[in-house]
């Protein structure tokens, strides 16, 4: 196996194999081992990309621009039952539990989560809240943004987004399962899944192709650990 330039082609087998039965997985951590994985072999000047027939054809940004994005994909947090509930879904709040818990992931995360640009959420209640919380640890309060878009994420609607944040290069989006999870899986040509609260990054090396590889997976447990 080559660690520079392009890879054999027996390199490209082993590695789809891997990143395939990985990324079908359910287990959050082996998620999290495999993203370790595959960072050190990009820092050693490896290419560990998911397997491109793996990737839903045909879907790119309107324009054509090669800048690579960092899309971080947050799920809201704990919020109020939908069974006992007795307002409209889009008014769901937080809980105070989910409102706690929030704070203390946000304040986790804030070392971490740097030169962020713009924070676009779901116009829903309890997404507008996470991406409150988020964008208050993080300084980025002026820069949220809602888009009805994120309601019902997929990776064209991803691309629209994109398009009309063509200045930023690092981008969070607050959102709802299952189309969050969805969407992270046509980009990388795998399936996850984001927890309430979890938080993943997904690396688009050109903006103008929805193809990327999924940099990091965290579960709350693993943020607030």
């Amino acid at each position: 196996m080559h660690l520079a330039g392009r890879p054999t082609a027996e390199a490209c087998t082993a590695r789809d194999t891997i990143v395939n039965a990985i990324l079908a997985s359910h287990e959050s951590d082996l998620v999290m081992i495999a993203s370790h994985w595959a960072r050190c072999l990009r820092l050693s000047g490896f290419s560990l990309l998911a397997p491109e027939n793996a990737i839903a054809p045909g879907i790119h940004a309107q324009r054509s621009n090669s800048r690579s994005m960092k899309c971080i994909f947050l799920r809201h947090g704990i919020a109020a039952d939908r069974e006992t509930w007795n307002g409209r879904d889009e008014d769901r709040p937080l809980t105070d539990e989910g409102v706690d818990r929030m704070r203390r992931e946000a304040k986790a995360l804030s070392d971490n989560l740097t030169d962020i640009d713009v924070v676009v959420t779901s116009p829903l209640l309890r997404a507008r809240q996470t991406a409150e919380i988020l964008a208050k640890a993080l300084h980025l309060s002026k820069q949220v943004v809602e888009d009805e878009q994120v309601v019902d994420l997929n990776a064209q609607a991803l691309a629209h987004i994109l398009e009309e944040h063509h200045s930023a290069e690092s981008i969070v989006l607050v959102g709802h399962e299952p189309s969050m999870s969805e969407t992270i899986g046509e980009l990388v040509g795998g399936r996850i899944e984001l927890k309430k609260g979890g938080i993943a990054c997904v690396d688009l090396p050109d903006r103008s192709v929805m193809h990327g590889t999924l940099e990091w997976l965290l579960t709350p447990k693993l943020i607030l650990r």
